[in-house]
């Protein structure tokens, strides 16, 4: 019993004599910072470098790494080290990419080189958000008795994630997005003007969808782009809202029907892609505004399972019909950089 307290109490003291350590050594690269810039207003620029350099490399010196480079970027800059002035100013962009933005009252030397250099967002990570509208595509009608087939448009709404890595000058770029989304859609079915069958489809999907994005005007505060890409959209849930009416003999009969249990609806959908927006820095983020249009390359039914239910088909006299669901997202995003790009 005695031995195991003792052990617990030899760990403990362990880390606690680690954890201690590791205080100390922040706070002694710290008490460096200031008196580097002491040493460094003194011109007793390589003492003010032999202070800096062994405390970022330990990596002591995260919250306070923009200052420390500055200080090794002036430091170098006097000692005319063009190579290791130009990495530590660029280390120092890395850790406030802001910096030319806010600078402090620095040589003039110093800032025109920290000018030179461009800083972009190499990867951001946000939220995308909207609402649809569908556009049925009928390619073919298949009925039991003449019928005539209308469509109309619906709206829906989408909901998800979005990430971008942009390539070196910003010119082009790779956006993904995975997200929940809804296209609704109406079919009109139409017997002799005095049956009509109305069929409201609600189509639930997880859209994954990935594009090349192409920016013409990289350098203005308000970006146009233009994305070409695919998407799948793996179904979720599909429900089919009936209303059956007969003007003749003055009935009306609602019914709901669950296309995916019944197998109606392709389980995988794939589209291609045509996306236009415009992006503009807001905040600490990147706000988008655009519209995407997919274009149906498969079914969204299942021709497979067409006569699977042949009692329900007898009865209505209307088997389905073959569609390919366009769509238009009207969308808002909204980004936040995770990564950096320092290149002159």
């Amino acid at each position: 019993m005695k031995t195991k307290i003792l052990t617990i109490f030899v760990i403990y003291l362990l880390i606690f004599s680690k954890g201690w350590a590791q205080t100390a050594d922040k706070t002694a690269c710290i008490n460096n910072l200031t008196a580097a810039n002491t040493l460094y207003e003194k011109a007793q620029f390589a003492e003010a470098i032999s202070l800096l350099e062994p405390c970022i490399q330990s990596g002591q010196m995260k919250k306070n790494e923009a200052d420390a480079y500055r200080i090794l970027g002036l430091c170098y800059l006097q000692m005319n080290n063009e190579a290791k002035t130009n990495d530590a100013i660029a280390h120092l962009l890395k850790a406030n990419n802001n910096y030319q933005q806010f600078p402090f009252n620095d040589p003039k030397e110093f800032t025109k080189i920290v000018n030179s250099f461009t800083v972009q967002s190499k990867l951001t990570l946000g939220i995308k958000t909207g609402f649809n509208f569908s556009f049925p595509n009928i390619t073919q009608a298949y009925s039991i008795k003449p019928a005539t087939l209308e469509t109309q448009s619906g709206r829906g709404q989408f909901l998800g994630i979005t990430g971008d890595y942009f390539f070196k000058q910003k010119t082009f770029g790779i956006n993904a997005w995975t997200a929940a989304s809804t296209l609704v859609f109406t079919e009109n079915v139409i017997f002799n003007d005095i049956e009509k069958i109305n069929f409201k489809e609600e189509l639930k999907y997880v859209d994954i969808g990935l594009e090349f994005k192409y920016f013409p005007m990289k350098k203005a505060r308000i970006q146009p782009y233009l994305g070409l890409g695919v998407n799948m959209l793996i179904l979720r849930s599909a429900i089919s809202n009936v209303v059956y009416t007969n003007s003749y003999l003055g009935t009306k009969n609602e019914s709901s029907r669950d296309m995916e249990v019944e197998g109606f609806v392709s389980s995988i959908v794939y589209n291609g892609i045509v996306d236009f927006g415009i992006n503009a820095k807001a905040g600490k983020g990147v706000l988008g505004l655009g519209l995407q249009h997919g274009y149906a390359f498969s079914l969204s039914n299942n021709p497979e399972a067409r006569y699977d239910n042949l009692e329900y088909t007898l009865s209505n006299q209307w088997v389905d019909c073959d569609v390919k669901l366009n769509y238009l997202n009207v969308y808002v995003t909204y980004s936040f950089p995770l990564l950096w790009r320092v290149y002159k």
